[in-house]
């Protein structure tokens, strides 16, 4: 069964109501509705107040359903509606007049006052490594948020308006929701103390957490950054715990701007749901209506204007309603230009410079190459410390803009998972097509490392579906995997552009290549070098799509003349060229567009 907490005019009062529902087919039905059904057809009203008075379970036990989750939670009849739901309820819902059509339903929380919300950090081990430390093994990363942190499904994650909030990031989970008041539960007895499972988004003042030009990162800052206003998102729909056979199997999802950006399955977390319930069980017990957000599979960074949300999936076509938030920055923005100009620039250009930040993913327009301020990149003859401008991540490197912005390879890829999400839709067997509308995403610039990802992932898609033996989607992920690791700017610093290796990679998967194979060895050796001979033959400057265009051709005939995989091929005109500043026009093999 699943239940909603929804949105509902009272026409008398002329306020919002938030009421329980459990889901039909058609729509959801308020507890409401089915209470005074029952009472109808079993007890009635009560003549003086007009309400039902009775209904009863199977003639016998007279019960009247609490109308919100909480108190159904709390009064132990979630249990009872749910056995009643299976042993038939489901049907008689369909019956029952009073269900709101999904078109016409506003979601709320599930409820707004659980006693407490636990939070689990890095409890998978990806994203621990994202932010370089160790997941917590002995104990898992706990922590508390106020339940005023709460919002619901379409309410807006408000960006702290204090200065020293300059980084928030979201994080979708897999919430567990607790049943009963308990102690000391067993791992093999969890699934008995809770009332089901739900979609949340978490948020993170990360910057204050790390360190940024206010002041220096703490650990012990948890508390402060967990629990801001808004930083908690909760619904839409509570599933009981017999419609999700095994919770291991659930995939969780962040997702950004409608992009998945990370993903990972329940199996891989540090610190099960099992183990969460029972150790906490034995810690501080817990109560009936107690939220537990059990960890992210990665968080993402948030700004004004962005969709955050929370997908969760399983086998066999399981899927929750997905959980959407807008994101909106407190910070007035004249206030943000301001101290955005002072801190980059500190001058009139630079703060002109700022005031075109953000605009920097329009590729209809030419903007420079700067994600921040459209300006255009230096490249450095030696490493130096930067700071990202957008995770406030400190490394070295020799690539930043010239009013001194530097955006790190990670953030500069953002939503790449949507690559692979492309390539198994895609029927296509010219890599060029595939390719071109990657390039059409948001998370695809004019120049940048995704490119290294792209080639070989277009190539893989166009040679399965030429008739190419292989698992695309197990591909696909050793493709995205190693592409990351090339960094950008690898064409000038090591003389070997990461498309071209791309191609290389895409021959290795396919061949099944290892460092001690020898005809794949070869093979993917050759195909590296066939590709950076036509990228060395263009010249320079860079240019990430003609490298990706003249890799993918390499690749077309080196394929067929080595594997027998004939993939399709086209006529390549350019559409790049007012994007990018450095087009060497005529002599590049693809302009006129």
């Amino acid at each position: 069964m699943r239940l909603a907490t929804i949105k509902i005019e009272n026409n008398e009062t002329c306020k919002t109501e938030e009421i329980a529902g459990i889901l039909t087919q058609k729509g959801i039905l308020p507890i409401r509705a089915l209470n005074e059904a029952r009472a109808e057809a079993f007890g009635g009203k009560d003549p003086e107040t007009g309400m039902p008075s009775l209904a009863f379970i199977g003639g016998t036990i007279p019960v009247m359903w609490e109308e919100q989750i909480l108190p159904l939670i709390e009064s132990g009849q979630l249990r009872d509606l749910t056995e009643w739901y299976n042993d038939g309820g489901k049907d008689e819902l369909e019956t029952i007049p009073g269900i709101i059509p999904f078109e016409k339903v506003k979601y709320a929380p599930l409820y707004r006052n659980p006693k407490r919300i636990f939070g689990i950090g890095l409890n998978y081990k990806d994203h621990a490594g994202d932010i370089g430390d160790k997941a917590p093994e002995g104990f898992p990363g706990s922590f508390f948020k106020m339940a005023d942190t709460l919002i619901g499904p379409g309410d807006e994650i408000k960006l702290p308006k204090l200065k020293e909030a300059t980084g928030t990031t979201a994080e979708a989970e897999l919430g567990v929701i607790m049943a009963k008041e308990c102690r000391d539960v067993s791992e093999e007895n969890w699934r008995d103390v809770i009332a089901g499972f739900t979609t949340i988004i978490d948020m993170t003042e990360e910057s204050i957490l790390k360190g940024n030009e206010y002041l220096e990162g703490n650990p012990r800052y948890l508390t402060i950054v967990k629990n801001f206003p808004t930083f908690f998102s909760f619904g839409p729909q509570l599933v009981t715990p017999d419609e999700v056979p095994d919770v291991l199997e659930l995939e969780v999802q962040s997702v950004l701007n409608g992009e998945v950006y990370a993903k990972n399955v329940v199996a891989n977390m540090t610190h099960r749901p099992a183990r969460l319930v029972s150790l906490h069980s034995s810690i501080q017990g817990w109560y009936p209506g107690d939220v537990l957000s059990t960890g992210t599979p990665r968080a993402f960074h948030i700004k004004d204007g962005d969709i955050a949300e929370c997908r969760i999936t399983g086998p066999d076509g399981f899927a929750m309603e997905p959980l959407v938030n807008p994101v909106v920055d407190l910070k007035p923005a004249a206030e943000k230009d301001s101290a955005e100009a002072a801190k980059n620039a500190g001058s009139a250009g630079a703060a002109e410079a700022s005031g075109n930040a953000g605009s920097a993913s329009d590729m209809g327009t030419p903007e420079g190459e700067c994600l921040i301020c459209g300006a255009p990149i230096e490249y450095l003859k030696s490493e130096e410390l930067m700071e990202c401008e957008i995770c406030h991540k400190k490394e070295n490197s020799r690539t930043r803009c010239v009013n001194g912005h530097y955006v790190c390879d990670e953030c500069h890829t953002t939503g790449m998972d949507a690559v692979t999400d492309i390539c198994m839709k895609e029927t296509s067997k010219d890599p060029v097509e595939i390719i071109e509308k990657m390039m059409a995403q948001p998370f695809c610039h004019m120049h940048g490392p995704e490119h290294h990802v792209m080639v070989g992932a277009a190539l893989l898609t166009a040679y399965k579906n030429a008739g190419g033996d292989i698992d695309l989607e197990k591909a696909l992920a050793e493709m995205v995997s190693r592409g990351r690791s090339v960094p950008g700017g690898a064409c000038g610093f090591w003389g070997a552009c990461g498309a071209g290796v791309s191609s290389g990679m895409f021959v290795s998967i396919i061949s099944g290549s290892t460092p001690l194979a020898t005809k794949p060895f070869n093979l993917s050796n050759r195909m590296t070098s066939k590709a950076l001979d036509e990228i060395g033959k263009a010249g320079g400057p860079r240019c990430c799509k003609r490298d990706s265009f003249l890799s993918i051709q390499a690749a077309i005939e080196f394929v067929k003349e080595n594997f027998g995989i004939a993939m399709e091929s086209r006529e390549i005109k350019c559409g790049y060229t007012a994007q990018n500043e450095q087009c060497i026009k005529e002599k590049c093999p693809f302009y006129g567009a």
